[in-house]
């Protein structure tokens, strides 16, 4: 199976990386809980591997946390889809 490679990028309101950032990501497949990781930003970004079956799937942040910031709470959209192979 492959592996799907999720990245997570956090920035400040005038889009600057945030660095040492605490993330919790769920990873929703076919619309199901697929998978959740929790980490902290290296250079603004958290990056976690999970294997790849076939399916649609769709990264929601549930928690962002940073020294003298607050999160907007909003997870951009996002999707991606790995067909069914015939």
């Amino acid at each position: 199976s492959r592996a799907l490679h999720v990245y997570v990028t956090v920035v400040d309101a005038r889009g600057r990386r945030v660095r040492d950032a605490g993330v919790t990501v769920f990873l929703y497949r076919n619309g199901k809980l697929y998978a959740r990781a929790s980490g902290r930003t290296i250079a603004g970004r958290m990056t976690f591997t999970r294997p790849a079956s076939w399916g649609a799937y769709r990264a929601i942040v549930r928690r962002v946390s940073a020294a003298g910031l607050r999160w907007n709470g909003k997870t951009p959209v996002n999707r991606f889809v790995r067909p069914q192979r015939t």
